[in-house]
């Protein structure tokens, strides 16, 4: 089973932008809408899809579950999700 602790944390200014030495866009939508119930989430790195399954259990702890997913389910997938 795959638990995932939240870990939130207040930045004060920007000086970590210095060490950043490598970014990746990445692109992401949601299949659900409830925060309530489960959460599913595509996302591609520019190179992978990956699908992902959340649901809250208690305060910061959530289960989440997230698999690899073919590029061209990620596309057509991604391609006929709504902005609503």
């Amino acid at each position: 089973m795959a638990l995932e602790i939240e870990r939130r944390f207040l930045i004060k200014n920007d000086s970590w932008k210095k060490f950043i030495v490598k970014k990746i866009l990445i692109e992401q939508g949601y299949l659900s809408k409830s925060l309530d119930d489960w959460i599913i989430r595509i996302r591609f790195t520019g190179k992978d899809f990956k699908i992902a399954l959340k649901k809250h259990i208690k305060s910061f702890t959530n289960f989440e579950f997230e698999y690899y997913i073919p590029q061209k389910d990620g596309e057509i997938i991604m391609s006929n999700l709504s902005n609503t």
